[in-house]
């Protein structure tokens, strides 16, 4: 099963089998990723620093050898030794004719550069002279062009390069030596080239090229600043001057070595023959005794590109070793542009590290340009010396009886007409046994120890040390020896499984392997037939192009079809044969393959067509039948980013029907799941998928250095312009999938899955943004009319009218297939339901979903202000805002369908709290000169801070009033004074249309008996002062341009493929019809619903998610790494041991306690907290020091009662004229968090509620949305259980809601099936599944959600004859039930007899105000209630419960402080009194909360409490290392 970020499961912990003791370790909830970041991206996405593919146009494509020996004579300012160095390329020149040895050093130095790349084409230039110099070093420009060119210099014949750089050549007749100067050597060379001096005092050539480019450089921009064209140079000049690179034998003070052992050309040598040169340098360094001598060396068999042999494995070894010092040594950039960029280059540098390591050796120092650090004292070189001694100690036993014995002729070079062949081939039948290097083995077991030892976790590696970062990170050493062992079949999946490692640490691991070079090896393994690397492939790849989305290109031309194959559902997890196991995690890899597809088609219009040609479309469809919540999340983003600006691919889903697999999602038990759903359904509507806005038409070619060419995305266009159905039925299916999705996220607990619904009904706005203005005009002014109590049952008011009219006539409808009224009424209700839960979801607590909400609604208000609408005579836009009168609440609401938390939602919009009377009395009215206060949470009755609305919207409302209220030339505005505008009689309804309107069911009220509303004007209606203004004339007309100009949008989206432009186009129809459109002046009433270009980009529709980047993320981060809480050692791990320790320790102790709780008082004073408020409801944490509180509004306060210190106080965020109704903690095992249900109905979950500055709300969703409003109601009371998640709401609502907190999503929707509201509710923690719940009218029921809702009451008791306060399930009878009412009775239930209580007890007889039952011991408590009598004290009892007996432990009386008696027993409407008792879950004590705000803690009196409460070392559990917890 995956293991990713939106599985939670539970996972038991051993058992204390001598205590009896289960203690469990709990998945904690709302701790997984999209809790903490609600779908947003923790950062940009990571961007590797430099390019590692090579941006590198130039190859070295010809080279010149230039050999000046003049053999014979000697240069008269080199004194050489005797005896001294004489072999030039391998062959001694004076047992040769000078010159057959010449010609033969020729051949032989052409040979050995063609070792190095074989593929260039060499000229040998052989002594030559100043001319000759010239004319090949001009050829050879010319042949390589633009290419870089190689131009080698051996000068052992001729003097030494002069002070100024001069190298030296001879005259025609061999008499003379003739200077070539630099200069004259750049003109005929040119740049870019690479260029090798074996010559002493090689370092003057270096140092005076240099100068001379410099002084070019200079020229060039001096000729350039003077402004002259013809002077200009080319714009690549500095790179043309720039672009050489040099290697020198020596420093310019140096001589070559004259050691005769040694060759006479040792650096040319090194550069051209290592291996050779590197045996030597071994045994002419080996000081121990040996049997290998040096012409054995030279009889090493094998080949260099043959692997498996002695040779071809040294030349294997050692091109690992150099790559290995290059990348520990060198910065990136010069790692990058010497050893990745050129073959040929490559091959120089790495043969230039062995040569500084044998030349330095000798009191010569190579030198190079580029600069490059030393290298030659390096750890890796003896490594290298370790492979050589293991290779060659056998070479005596590979020489005997296979290679002959060296013979005369071989070292007679008279007799010899070809070059030496040093390393002979074996004959045919010959075989010898070679034992190879265990190098490789052995260096991918250090990598492998590196990656489980935590190297990972050293600092970067191109860092330099700093104050701030004294120990700069070092890469892996064995990368690159990793990178080579990818070329042998033997060890390829063992390093591709430690390559996956690797990569899986993150991003900066992938380009780390970017850099070394795996990139090309990754793609030819793409093309291996084995099966067993699939697995790891695809992992790897995973990878990379998570971090490098540029791969995209690559693998659409070659390689998405493996990872398409896999992902394909005929495919198995046998990846390999039948022989082969079963590939473990199929599904994950599954899940990587649809991810790869995805990012492979993201933004790249050629990368969807490659999935659609590999059918990788009908794979993901296919997959979202599977179990596995990661599978199907990539499939689905998978199928969004092939449907984003992709018509055929939208048009293909709607054909095959497999869209509605989409949106049977939306209820799947992930909610990654349901998101990634709403999602795709946002792209198949319209929606893009990030905000770059671009799509790739040309990928860039960085070899060639060719950029990638983009094109703009086309946001909106809706399902496209491809579907095969007619343009009613394209509406009617975009709508309908958006009222789907939307309905199921509405009633959805997790924020991120309600903000990606918000997202997607953008697209819906965008497209159909006539429907939206029309709804949200009705909705405004109807419930303006419902605040005001203006709505009655005859259904006179204009809007209605005009509606009715409108859905009754079809005048204004010129199509040839005219709506009919029932589809008008459908859509109308369709985006009704829209524009509420838009602005439901625009009050969220969240805030990942209150903004794109205000978003939306800003758009539509700005639409809905700038259309006629607004211009309407009796339009109520510009009249004081109002709130909720009084009589309001008996006024019914009218329209049928359901609305959403109606008139507390849209006071966030008008700014006025449901339950704000301050506001309407102070009869506050807007003008257009009163701008909307800042703060949201000031009551100064224009914002209250019932329901907080974004600061976008009190914008909106601001430009509105200021830009509808034009003034003309006589002072009134759009017809209307402000005088009078201000005069009118807010119940007066403005005069109404006279036709007759067509009953209908849509938001119209319904006479009692059901008959159809009357059109009988009102009697108190009065002629407007508007009805002669062109846009009043018809509302009808208005309404029908208005959402007609939708189908003509829909109609240019379906004809031209491209955004319709309202009022570029005219109507298909006739003309008859068109000039009837325009006659009525509402043509240009559509053209006017459009916002300003500024105002277009300010309001951005349809919006865009980043859900795709932060599910991308999951690819980004280790995988495989166990978490820091689960790494023994760590510190989260030991603190997270303690706390179990403690924990386990505080249940065993609990246990103890709990057996003699029933034996002595609790009358043991633990002291008070003073909290200045009345503590409604109190709650132990079960584990820690603390205890929560919250007062009658919204405020928590968190005390550690241990030390008598409040450690936070925050506002819950619940609106103003509710109250806390719950409170619980949960996930108590790792401190945990604090959970609330608010009498709005909102569930909140708070972290770090400890820490005052870290305190934040993590999550919130509507736990019991639909509330009915009483006078007397108990708001959301509700029970946790943390074992399984469950939460069980309910409260004012004929339903009790049980929530997954896991998935969080709904299990079950009980109707109580009582008229009166729930007051408490208690959960059966052995089953789980069964809950009690106490009622308002006394009555109790028992319920089991596993049964269907209609048949989850399983048990009833109704004895009781008043308000039950608390029902509690006794945990040490799993059949019993306490339940206590305010008048101070008690009874206790059998289950098995729920027809009569087994016990009853009248323990107050002025009332009981608090109830509870300790959860370990057989001990309840009750607090009696404030009487009028006696104020001044409440009594407090303390009962043992044994069987059905009581007796009194403790019976107390707790002062009140009231200096009178109390006006009103509660200072809550929905607790009914100010005073509160709570036990503590272990902890033998309670806490008794007081009307004046002080919380006494009390406990047990009992000589246990004196004990040491920590137990002995053999009391622990055996899985307890007690050294782990002493320390």
């Amino acid at each position: 099963m995956s293991t990713a970020q939106g599985q939670e499961e539970n996972i038991e912990a051993p058992v204390d089998e001598d205590e009896g003791v289960v203690v469990l370790t709990l998945t904690p909830y709302f701790f997984s990723k999209r809790h903490l970041t609600c779908g947003n991206p923790s950062g940009p996405p990571p961007r590797i620093s430099q390019n590692w593919r090579s941006r590198e146009k130039l190859k070295t494509t010809n080279a010149c050898l230039l050999v000046c020996l003049n053999i014979g004579v000697e240069p008269p300012d080199v004194v050489k030794t005797s005896p001294h160095a004489r072999l030039e390329c391998w062959i001694d020149p004076f047992k040769l004719q000078p010159s057959r040895a010449l010609d033969h050093i020729g051949k032989n130095l052409q040979q050995q550069f063609m070792t190095l790349n074989p593929r260039l084409r060499y000229k040998p230039c052989l002594d030559p002279t100043h001319d000759d110099i010239k004319r090949f070093c001009t050829l050879l420009r010319k042949t390589a062009k633009d290419e870089r060119a190689l131009l080698y210099y051996n000068g052992h014949g001729v003097p030494k390069p002069t002070p100024s750089g001069e190298i030296w050549a001879f005259n025609a007749k061999y008499t003379q030596y003739i200077p070539v100067g630099l200069a004259e050597l750049q003109s005929w060379v040119g740049e870019p080239t690479i260029f090798v001096w074996d010559c002493s005092a090689a370092g003057n050539i270096i140092s005076n090229y240099l100068r001379i480019s410099e002084e070019r450089k200079a020229a060039s921009k001096g000729a350039n600043g003077r402004g002259s064209q013809e002077s200009l140079p080319d714009p690549e000049a500095d790179e043309y001057f720039y672009s050489s690179i040099h290697l020198a034998a020596c420093l310019a003070n140096e001589t070559l070595p004259m050691t005769p052992e040694l060759p006479a050309d040792i650096f040319t040598s090194c550069l051209t023959s290592p291996i050779e040169m590197a045996l030597r340098y071994f045994v002419m360094q080996n000081v121990l005794p040996t049997d290998v001598t040096m012409e054995m060396v030279e009889y090493l068999p094998g080949d260099l590109k043959d692997r498996r042999s002695p040779l071809g494995e040294l030349n294997w070894i050692f091109t690992s070793i150099t790559d290995t010092i290059a990348w520990t040594t060198f910065s990136r950039q010069q790692f990058l542009g010497l050893f990745r960029h050129d073959l040929m280059i490559a091959a120089l540098f790495r043969n230039f590290l062995l040569a500084e390591r044998v030349m330095k050796e000798y009191q010569c120092t190579p030198t190079s340009c580029p600069q490059l650090p030393p290298t030659n004292h390096h750890p890796m070189w003896e490594t290298w010396d370790l492979a050589v001694e293991g290779c060659l100690s056998q070479i005596p036993s590979l020489m005997n009886g296979i290679i002959r014995p060296p013979s005369p002729v071989d070292y007679d070079p008279m007799m010899s007409p070809e070059p030496l062949n040093r390393h002979q081939e074996l004959p045919e039948n010959a075989t010898y046994h070679y034992v190879n290097s265990p190098f490789f083995a052995e260096h991918l077991t250090a990598f492998e120890v590196w990656l489980q030892r935590g190297g990972s976790n050293a600092p970067s590696w191109d860092e330099r040390a700093s104050v701030e970062n004294p120990h700069p990170r070092r890469p892996p050493e064995e990368l690159p020896i990793l990178l080579q062992v990818l070329l042998a079949q033997a060890h390829r999946l063992r390093a591709l499984v430690l390559l996956s490692q690797f990569v899986d640490l993150g991003p900066w691991a992938v380009e780390y392997a970017l850099v070394i070079g795996v990139y090309p090896y990754a793609q030819r393994l793409l093309q291996s037939p084995s099966g067993e690397l699939k697995p790891v492939l695809v992992f790897i790849w995973a990878r990379i192009i998570a971090v490098e989305p540029s791969c995209q290109a690559d693998l659409v031309k070659d390689g998405l079809y493996y990872f398409a194959g896999i992902l394909h559902p005929d495919e198995d997890d046998r990846y390999v044969d039948e022989r082969s196991s079963p590939l473990p995690n199929g599904p994950e890899h599954r899940a990587m393959c649809a991810f790869i597809c995805a990012m492979v088609a993201r933004n790249y219009p050629a990368g969807q067509e490659a999935c659609l040609r590999e059918t990788v479309v009908d794979s993901c469809f296919a997959r979202l039948d599977e179990e596995d919540y990661l599978t199907k999340q990539w499939c689905l983003l998978c199928i969004a980013s092939i449907w984003e600006c992709n018509d055929n691919a939208k048009a293909y889903a709607v054909t095959e029907g497999t869209i509605r697999k989409v949106v049977d999602l939306r209820y799947d038990d992930s909610a990654e799941v349901r998101a990634a759903a709403m999602f795709a359904m946002g792209v198949f509507l319209g929606c893009t998928m990030d905000e770059t806005g671009r799509l790739l038409i040309d990928p860039p070619v960085p070899n060639l250095g060719r950029e990638g060419v983009y094109t703009e995305k086309v946001q909106g266009g809706g399902s496209g312009s491809l579907i095969p159905v007619v343009e009613k039925e394209q509406r009617l299916m975009e709508i309908s999938l958006a009222i789907e999705m939307l309905l199921a996220a509405k009633e959805d607990a997790s924020p991120l899955v309600r903000k990606e619904a918000t997202i997607m009904i953008s697209a819906i706005i965008k497209e159909w943004r006539g429907w939206a203005v029309l709804a949200a005009w009705v909705y405004l002014e109807e419930d303006r009319a419902w605040r005001l109590g203006e709505v009655d049952l005859k259904g006179d008011s204009p809007i209605r009218q005009a509606l009715d009219e409108w859905l009754n006539s079809d005048e204004m409808d010129y199509d040839e297939d005219p709506d009919t009224p029932e589809e008008k009424e459908i859509l109308l209700r369709n985006f009704f339901l829209i524009v509420a839960t838009l602005f439901e979801f625009s009050v969220d607590d969240n805030k990942c979903v209150s903004e794109p909400a205000g978003k939306v609604i800003d758009y539509i208000l700005s639409l809905l202000f700038r259309s006629p609408f607004c211009s309407l005579p009796f339009s109520t836009f510009n009249l004081p805002l109002v709130s909720i009168p009084d009589h309001a609440s008996k006024v019914a609401k009218v329209p049928p369908i359901q609305l959403p938390a109606r008139g507390s939602r849209l006071s966030a919009l008008s700014g006025l709290s449901a339950n704000s009377d301050a506001a309407s009395a102070r009869g506050v009215r807007l003008s257009p000169d009163d701008s909307l206060p800042e703060h949201p949470d000031e009551d100064n009755g224009i914002v209250s801070n019932t329901l907080r609305r974004t600061a976008s919207i009190a914008s909106t409302l601001r430009s509105f009033y200021t830009m509808s209220r034009k003034k003309d030339p006589s002072g009134k505005t759009n017809g209307t004074s402000h005088h009078e505008r201000g005069s009118t009689a807010p119940n007066t309804p403005p005069p109404k249309p006279s036709s007759k309107p067509r009953p209908s069911s849509f938001y119209f009220a319904q006479s009692p008996d059901g008959s159809p509303p009357s059109s009988a004007p009102s009697p108190t209606s009065t002629p407007s002062p508007n009805d002669n203004h062109p846009r009043s004339r018809n509302v009808v007309a208005i309404i029908s341009s208005v959402v007609q100009d939708d189908m003509e949008r829909l109609r240019h989206r379906r004809r031209q493929q491209e955004p319709y432009s309202p009022g570029a186009s005219s109507r298909s129809h006739s003309p008859a019809s068109s000039d009837r459109y325009l006659a009525d002046d509402s043509a240009s009433f559509a053209s006017q619903i459009r916002l300003s270009p500024s105002d277009e980009q300010r309001h951005k529709m349809p919006l865009t998610s980043p859900f795709f980047d932060w599910s991308m993320e999951y690819y980004r981060e280790p995988q495989m790494k166990r978490p820091e809480n689960e790494e023994p050692g760590s510190v989260q791990y030991n603190d997270q041991m303690h706390r179990k320790l403690r924990n386990e320790q505080m249940i065993i102790k609990t246990v103890h306690e709990g057996e003699e709780a029933a034996n002595y008082p609790w009358d043991r004073s633990f002291g008070h907290l003073n909290n200045h408020s009345a503590p409604l409801n109190l709650k132990f944490h079960q584990f820690e020091t603390h205890i929560g509180m919250t007062n009658e509004s919204d405020m928590i306060h968190i005390w550690d009662w241990y030390n008598k210190k409040r450690l936070t106080r925050f506002s819950n965020g619940n609106p103003k004229g509710t109250g806390v109704t719950s409170l619980h903690f949960i996930n108590e095992d790792v401190i945990g968090m604090v959970l609330t249900t608010s009498s709005d109905g909102v569930a909140r979950i708070h972290r770090d509620y400890h820490e005052q500055r870290s305190v934040s709300l993590i999550s919130a969703f509507h736990a019991v949305p639909d509330i009915t409003r009483s006078p007397h109601g108990s708001g959301i009371v509700s029970e946790w259980q943390q074992t399984s998640g469950t939460l069980i709401a309910g409260g004012d609502s004929k339903y009790i809601r049980v929530w997954n907190c896991g998935k969080e999503v709904l299990i079950s929707n009980i109707p109580t099936g009582e008229a009166s509201c729930v007051t408490s509710l208690s959960l059966d923690y052995e089953s789980n599944t069964q809950f009690a719940a106490g009622f308002g009218d006394g009555t109790m029921a028992v319920f089991d959600f596993r049964l269907r809702p209609e048949d989850a009451a399983v048990a009833s008791f109704a004895r009781h004859r008043s308000w039950l306060q608390k029902v509690q399930w006794n945990r040490r009878a799993s059949r019993e039930i306490l339940s206590a009412s305010v008048d101070g009775e008690v009874r206790l239930w059998d289950l098995r007899a729920p027809d009569w209580s087994v016990a009853d007890w009248r323990l107050h007889r002025q009332g009981l105000s608090s109830f509870a039952m300790h959860d370990n011991a057989p001990v309840f408590a009750s607090l009696s209630q404030v009487a009028l009598s006696s104020f001044r004290t409440q009594t407090l009892q303390v009962q043992a419960l044994s069987g059905t007996h009581t007796t009194t432990l403790s019976r107390l009386s707790v002062p009140t402080n009231l200096y009178q008696p109390p006006t009103s027993s509660t200072v809550s409407p929905f607790i009914p009194f100010a005073s509160s008792v709570t036990f503590h879950r272990n902890e033998m004590m309670y806490a008794v909360g007081g009307v004046d705000g002080t919380v006494r803690l009390l406990g047990l009196n009992s000589p246990m409490k004196d004990k040491v409460e920590w137990y002995d070392e053999g009391d622990f559990p055996p899985y307890v290392d007690w050294g782990t917890i002493r320390t």
